[in-house]
């Protein structure tokens, strides 16, 4: 006799599969990824507006799902639970995207801050007889006159 029992999972409800996967059934699990992956993407897709990271995220929050299905209490349908693991993986998600845009944002401020102290020092040129004389920053040069019949040209 065969002890292994043959679930008929089409047919049951999400209560059952997530008791059956609860007991390490993946094949209980598979059938409620089957059920609800398009609503657990669609909710990603409008969180993220990217397909490519809507699939990685809702592959992530399923992933999460099987591993902390545990946690499942039951007190809410499963697709409502799987639905907030969705959106807190892409809160997530955002959330460093929005650290990483602010951490690029300060370097490249750093980076100008650089350029412009390293701008300010006066670079000196020596005139005719060796002397050095500071040399004339671009805003300087652009104030000068320049003689007449340099206008005219």
């Amino acid at each position: 006799m065969n002890s292994t029992l043959r679930h008929d999972y089409p047919s049951a409800d999400d209560v059952q599969l997530v008791g059956w996967a609860k007991n390490g059934d993946a094949s209980a699990f598979e059938e409620l990824v089957h059920r609800h992956r398009d609503k657990i993407y669609a909710r990603a897709m409008i969180m993220m507006r990217n397909e490519e990271e809507a699939m990685d995220l809702s592959q992530e929050a399923w992933v999460k799902g099987w591993q902390r299905l545990h946690q499942f209490m039951g007190d809410s349908s499963f697709a409502t639970w799987m639905t907030r693991i969705v959106i807190n993986v892409c809160l997530d998600e955002l959330r460093k995207k929005k650290r990483m845009r602010t951490e690029s944002i300060e370097e490249m401020d750093e980076e100008e801050e650089e350029e412009i102290d390293e701008g300010d020092e006066e670079e000196e040129e020596q005139d005719l007889h060796g002397r050095s004389r500071p040399r004339p920053r671009l805003e300087e040069a652009r104030n000068i006159e320049q003689p007449k019949e340099a206008q005219t040209a």
